[in-house]
């Protein structure tokens, strides 16, 4: 056989293998058979929530451990509500009667698209749709647009105020409702709004100072061991990134673990009258798991080198996150960490991914002024002492660099 009828032969060889390599189906894509196995088959957000509790004894794990079953939480309705979004029209206006929408896209029962694009896509959407926690007491503060003012209610540039949405609830009501975005974004989805005060909406719609009252903006005590001990609004964008989930390091975290953790926080915050559809809950997890492509990865330096001897000990590796440490290394306040609810003696390590415009820092959000206050000496909230000793040429070297991430 000829030089030239060989290379021809090989040719169309490697012709007929490309066809075959071209017609071959895509592989499988992880996270829309776990999405379709987490639908389907309630034994995998079952096993997935076993898997992720740290410490099963816990006011928190022990409730889920007893409840997130076929028969119990899982025999609720999914509930699939009809919303609207509050407008700076609504202001001192009735509830409305009109304008509500599917805003799930007609999606059927608990279908979820097969493929990631459309699963994301339901995902952002019910971030700033889904009803996450129904507050009449929103009421009396929407009635007066000085009282929404006050209480960090501030419109987009569609006129939106702080992502709420009107909710059709049962028995024929309208009530205004918060959703993922209320807390969660600041025009920058999953950034913390720092604006919202949701304990002073209980204060002013009670007309007398309470317990809630003293929480702030940008925090929230979500912790229910009757003890006043709030939290800041956590910066969702990288939480692919963290090993775990909650201040306290209660859940190990993955892309399972956190759709039962969303599922179940939307169970808790409605007094188990309903759940919403596993669908919704995994294109959640599915759509904040996407926020980390977003966020720009450390990079080398005179800042990164100050870094890698100063916090690289807890703060590692690509997410800039890493493994829970023991309360008392941390010195912060501690009275969540602490919690018979969610406590497991260890604070999660956060990620340090999109640090440069969370401002609010420290799991009681003690520091409002981002990284530069958290590295001045002079800081008047106590705790995390790690780079305060540090020359001032390093410690200005490692605020720039932080203030890159």
């Amino acid at each position: 056989m000829s030089v030239v009828r060989r290379a021809s032969l090989l040719l169309l060889a490697l012709a007929a293998l490309a066809c075959e390599e071209a017609a071959a189906p895509d592989a499988p894509d992880p996270l829309v058979e776990d999405g379709l196995a987490f639908v389907a088959e309630p034994a995998v957000g079952r096993a997935a929530l076993e898997a992720s509790l740290v410490d099963p004894t816990n006011g928190y794990s022990a409730l889920r451990l007893a409840r997130y079953t076929p028969d119990g939480w899982g025999a609720l309705t999914a509930w699939r509500p009809r919303v609207r979004p509050v407008t700076v029209r609504d202001l001192g206006a009735p509830a409305p009667t009109d304008g509500f929408d599917d805003w799930w896209g007609g999606l059927e029962g608990d279908a979820l698209p097969t493929d990631r694009a459309g699963i994301e896509m339901l995902g952002a959407r019910a971030f700033t749709h889904f009803p996450t926690q129904v507050v009449p007491a929103l009421r009396s503060i929407l009635a007066d647009a000085d009282a929404a003012a006050a209480v960090g209610l501030t419109p987009d540039a569609d006129g939106r105020l702080s992502h709420l949405v009107w909710v059709e609830v049962p028995g024929g009501r309208v009530e205004p409702a918060l959703t993922c975005a209320t807390c969660h974004s600041d025009g920058v989805a999953g950034r913390p709004n720092m604006a919202f005060d949701l304990g002073a909406v209980y204060d002013l719609a009670a007309q007398a100072r309470t317990p809630r009252g003293r929480w702030g903006p940008g925090r929230v005590d979500v912790t229910g061991d009757g003890v006043d001990n709030p939290t800041a609004f956590p910066d969702l964008r990288p939480i692919r990134f963290q090993t775990h989930l909650h201040r306290a390091a209660t859940v190990r975290n993955g892309l399972l673990p956190l759709a039962v953790r969303i599922e179940t926080l939307m169970i808790t915050s409605t007094g188990e009258a309903w759940r919403p559809p596993r669908a919704v809950a995994f294109a959640l997890a599915a759509y904040l798991w996407s926020m980390g492509d977003d966020l720009p990865p450390p990079v080398d330096g005179a800042g990164r080198a100050v870094f890698d001897a100063t916090c690289a000990r807890c703060h590692a590796g690509e997410g800039l996150a890493g493994a829970p440490v023991p309360i008392d290394d941390v010195g912060t306040a501690d009275a969540v960490a602490r919690s018979p609810e969610r406590g497991t003696g260890r604070w999660r390590v956060p990620s340090l991914r999109g640090v440069a415009d969370r401002m609010l820092l420290l799991a009681s959000g003690g520091v409002r002024g981002g990284v530069e206050e958290l590295l001045d000496p002079a800081r008047a909230a106590a705790g995390h002492p790690f780079g305060l000793d540090l020359p001032a040429a390093e410690r200005a070297a490692l605020v720039g660099w932080l203030e890159g991430l």
